[in-house]
């Protein structure tokens, strides 16, 4: 079950990187007020709605066991939100979505902090003391 929350979680990456972009609703217009838009038929948002809320869940379950095979995910997750972040930003809020982005990034910081410490402890663990005290005489 990893594997398929693995694939839907690059695909979702894949789908916003592909369809998000500033003013994707061409308002021209930042002051707007969110009651104030309408949703352009089509909607160029259709196809990265569920994306956009549940790539980070997809992200979680696709790491249930703390495998660390995996690590190119927190390389995947910086460039999508070093290049799209504002981007999902204002797709959510066009979806009336914001409130769910900072639960979503609330959980994408815990991920990141226990995969830290997890690393940490990675690296750590096969010293032993006797080795330890050698390596730090």
């Amino acid at each position: 079950m990893e594997n398929v929350h693995s694939s839907i979680f690059s695909r979702s990456l894949q789908v916003m990187s592909r369809i998000l972009r500033r003013d994707i609703y061409n308002l021209r217009a930042p002051g707007i007020s969110i009651d104030q838009i309408k949703q352009p038929d089509p909607d160029p948002l259709a196809a990265a709605q569920y994306s956009c809320i549940y790539w980070v869940d997809h992200l979680l379950d696709s790491n249930t066991r703390g495998n660390f095979d995996n690590l190119k995910d927190i390389g995947l997750v910086y460039r999508f939100l070093t290049q799209s972040y504002l981007y999902w930003l204002e797709a959510l809020s066009l979806m009336k979505s914001l409130s769910n982005g900072i639960v979503i990034i609330r959980k994408l910081e815990d991920w990141v902090q226990l995969l830290n410490r997890r690393l940490f402890n990675l690296i750590a663990r096969p010293l032993s003391s006797p080795q330890k005290r050698v390596l730090f005489e």
